[in-house]
């Protein structure tokens, strides 16, 4: 299951450029007292030097962190700038979030496990199922009677059980979630798709799926790295991340993936924070492809168009997946 970052875990990246621009002056007054101790100490200045050296080195460290930081903030700023185009032009394209279905609560989920959810949940279902990418609700539909819901009431972290093939999870916290109601449902199920779809192993690790989710990110991360002329992938990562943080819920998708790319390195507000879920066999492919899953049962066509931005072929192979899994 993807969590969100802590809210407070989360630094204000302008604050963080503030202290490192004063921290900034104050090594470099430093540098000049101790330049001037030293022109007036002349040749016996072999302590002072070795301060200047220590000075030099901790303002060589400021500056690195200033740099990095600076990356984050203009990653954020471009984002900014970009991101109220982007929704304007998805309300043209695919119209308006949740809309009401016009037709019975319940639909889109099998019989046996509505009873317990509200008629407003089950309508968020039937919405996001009815706005589905044809692809992926073909998908859900070969594979609905296998759908097993053992706990919608859990308290705890929701997941899917590969050896009791079954999901459990709180309908009345995907109601409410962050990023976006019926998330955690059509994400799950996506995880259980996967596994039933395949006699041995998972569907998600056939093919092309996971050299493709890796070389789509390597040619975005130099694409980033080109456009705006980052001396190296430190500065690139620093960049996406801030990026990430614009619009970030919808973008908990990309945000995850990347993370599982990079050792956490490169992330947004939304991943597994415990670096081990990714030692896991086929973590990134099974991960993935529930991602696309989920983002591919709703109505919000920014949550697709953000995962085509980075993963363009991997999206692609994934549709061709399920069109090939729903024959």
């Amino acid at each position: 299951m993807l969590l969100k970052m802590d809210a407070a875990v989360l630094c204000s990246c302008e604050e963080e450029l503030c202290r490192l621009e004063r921290r900034l002056a104050a090594a470099a007054q430093e540098m000049q007292r101790i330049g001037e101790e030293l022109r007036r100490e002349g040749s016996a200045g072999a302590g002072a030097g070795s301060r200047v050296v220590s000075a030099a080195a901790g303002l060589h460290g400021v500056c690195m962190k200033l740099q990095r930081m600076t990356a984050v903030l203009n990653g954020a700023r471009e984002e900014y700038g970009r991101a109220e185009q982007r929704n304007l032009s998805a309300l043209q394209d695919f119209g308006p979030g949740l809309i009401a279905a016009g037709k019975a609560c319940g639909e889109a989920v099998p019989g046996r496990i509505a009873a317990p959810m509200s008629e407003d949940y089950l309508q968020v279902l039937d919405t996001r199922y009815e706005n589905a990418v044809p692809e992926a609700r073909a998908l859900y539909d070969k594979y609905r009677d296998e759908i097993d819901i053992a706990d919608c009431s859990l308290k705890d972290t929701a997941y899917y059980n590969g050896v009791c093939n079954h999901v459990k999870y709180s309908w009345e916290n995907d109601l409410v979630s962050a990023d976006g109601p019926g998330s955690v449902y059509y994400h799950e199920v996506g995880h259980l798709i996967d596994d039933r779809s395949r006699l041995f192993g998972y569907s998600s690790s056939r093919g092309e799926f996971g050299r493709l989710l890796r070389s789509d990110f390597d040619a975005y991360v130099s694409r980033v790295t080109e456009e705006y002329g980052f001396s190296g992938r430190d500065e690139a990562y620093a960049y996406i991340s801030g990026a990430l943080m614009v619009d970030r819920d919808r973008k908990a998708a990309v945000s995850d993936l990347i993370g599982g790319l990079t050792g956490n390195e490169c992330i947004g507000a939304w991943g597994h924070w415990d670096d081990r879920y990714w030692n896991n066999y086929k973590a990134l492919e099974k991960e993935a492809f529930a991602e696309f899953f989920e983002a591919s049962m709703g109505a919000d066509a920014m949550k697709v168009q953000y995962i085509r931005e980075v993963f363009p072929r991997a999206y692609e192979e994934f549709l061709k997946t399920a069109g090939e899994l729903s024959q």
